[in-house]
């Protein structure tokens, strides 16, 4: 069995709640974007996912199915079968402007643009709230190029060590 021409097959070992297997992963079939659903913000605008198709290497015993796995996250309850794998998706970065660069203009700019989350922020103006425990920092602090803003985790704060 061939790949698509230009698409290579990389074999890797998996490990997870359901066991261990290797796949060869194939072609790449999503992106997946972090967005702002609902109004909520975009807490992490960097990680982006990016998932490859794969299948698993048939001289290995083969994944049996697990039925009725209980799953709960902001849309509710439910029970899946977890069949066989078809897809890995890992983190990857995405070499893009991800904010368009706002026009310099001489009267002054307010700290943050209202009713925007820290993620929609343009650089320089990264003074939305990200919560607690978090900053909103320019962009290119962490990716050089990069335009916008983005919730960091402050650096922690060392604790004293206690004196005997």
């Amino acid at each position: 069995m061939g790949h698509p021409e230009g698409v290579s097959s990389q074999r890797v070992t998996l490990q997870d709640q359901f066991g261990s297997m290797s796949v060869d992963v194939r072609k790449p079939t999503f992106l997946c974007d972090p967005v702002d659903k609902n109004g909520e913000g975009i807490h992490d605008i960097l990680t982006h996912l990016m998932c490859y198709q794969v299948k698993q290497v048939k001289t290995e015993p083969q994944f049996q199915k697990v039925l009725g796995v209980f799953v709960h996250n902001q849309f509710g309850p439910e029970r899946l079968d977890v069949k066989k794998p078809s897809e890995l998706c890992v983190p990857a970065l995405k070499n893009r402007q991800l904010v368009p660069t706002p026009t310099v203009t001489p009267t002054p700019t307010p700290t943050s643009l209202p009713g925007l989350g820290c993620g929609q922020q343009p650089a320089p103006l990264c003074a939305a709230d990200c919560g607690p425990f978090s900053n909103c920092i320019p962009l290119d602090r962490l990716l050089p190029g990069a335009d916008g803003c983005v919730c960091e985790p402050p650096t922690p704060t060392p604790s004293p060590a206690p004196t005997l």
